[in-house]
């Protein structure tokens, strides 16, 4: 079992995820589960469904944002130019540190 930082894009704002976990991944996609923002006064909570199991989190504010990047290549074959464009901004993270519990169906 490991650290596991994944971000998960919800609406508009960018989520870092950090869990305690083993992550495999049985599919080509990359689907973990089903994951919920709720506020609740004035703190936001987080809930993370993976089958039949729930894992709750925190989210908190990150101390520095994190910028998301994205690398495009521009120019020509004899002057190839690698350019940065910023696509977001990561400002909060979501952390799991408790043990899933099961969901009653």
């Amino acid at each position: 079992m490991s650290m596991v930082q994944i971000t998960r894009k919800i609406g508009d704002q960018i989520y870092l995820i950090e869990l305690q976990a083993t992550v495999e991944k049985v599919s080509e996609t990359f689907d973990i589960g089903t994951l919920e923002i709720i506020q609740e006064n004035n703190k936001k909570k987080a809930a993370i469904y993976v089958g039949n199991q729930c894992m709750e989190g925190v989210v908190e504010t990150l101390q520095k944002p994190l910028a998301v990047l994205q690398k495009s290549h521009v120019g020509n074959d004899s002057l190839p130019i690698q350019e940065l464009n910023i696509v977001s901004f990561i400002k909060e993270k979501i952390r799991f540190s408790s043990r899933p519990l099961p969901v009653k169906i």
